[in-house]
């Protein structure tokens, strides 16, 4: 993921000698906080650390910068749950176990 990330930052900025080892694994585990818990793809979670990349290098956002943050962050959001022990779960519910009442 780190190359992929690597080409499409030095082939779309203007100074890609600022592209450096460090400023990667900063976006990657930047990208990885927001998804984690989640079953995202790597398209979504690639454009995650393009756009920490960019603003750790302090690159304002342009237009199509922002809506493909939204994007990916919409795709975060429909992705599904992980649960502790592996299963996946839809992105907008969440599994529950049944509760005994305190009263009986």
């Amino acid at each position: 993921m780190i190359e992929k990330l690597r080409f499409r930052a030095t082939h779309s900025l203007a100074n890609p000698s600022e592209v450096t080892d460090e400023v990667l694994h900063i976006a990657l585990k930047e990208s990885e906080e927001i998804c984690k818990d989640r079953d995202v793809k790597d398209y979504a979670r690639l454009d995650i650390a393009y756009i920490r990349l960019k603003l750790y290098l302090k690159i304002a956002l342009e237009g199509q910068d922002e809506l493909l943050l939204k994007n990916a962050l919409n795709v975060v959001e429909q992705s599904p749950l992980i649960c502790d022990d592996g299963q996946k779960t839809s992105g907008t519910h969440y599994q529950s176990d049944i509760r005994e009442s305190v009263y009986c």
